[in-house]
């Protein structure tokens, strides 16, 4: 169903999410060393363009975190729509057949009251015959 293909590709896209953000720390990490390397050869230099390098490391890990958090957000949204949606149609398929059934109930006392009425004509035509005859 559609809903069901949304929530796979919602799962690939947090899976694709949780990649990009482990991948983005790896990078932040890997900044840091460079910055404590620096730091320990006392080069002021390379120490300044290494936490500059940090810093947008950290960057690239937040709007990872931010994206991801998006997405999980509009996916949640998305699974209560298609919930909703579901009970929908649950209860608009009960009420048709509630509905059928009452139109067959209706059907059968029409049917009732067409046999009364009948049976009602025929004992009237047959008092008639009976009174014609005395």
């Amino acid at each position: 169903t559609a809903a069901a293909q949304r929530a796979a590709q919602g799962d690939a896209e947090r899976f694709r999410n949780e990649e990009e953000i482990k991948k983005a720390n790896e990078d932040a990490d890997a900044a840091a060393e460079k910055v404590s390397a620096a730091v320990a050869a006392g080069d002021a230099r390379e120490e300044k363009a290494a936490r500059a390098a940090h810093q947008a490391a950290i960057q690239k890990v937040q709007l990872a975190q931010a994206k991801a958090k998006k997405a999980a957000e509009q996916l949640l949204v998305q699974r209560k729509a298609d919930e909703a949606a579901a009970k929908k149609a649950a209860l608009a398929k009960k009420a048709d057949a509630e509905r059928v059934r009452c139109e067959d109930d209706v059907k059968k006392a029409a049917k009732e009251v067409d046999d009364a009425a009948e049976k009602a004509a025929a004992a009237v035509a047959g008092n008639n015959l009976a009174a014609e005859k005395a």
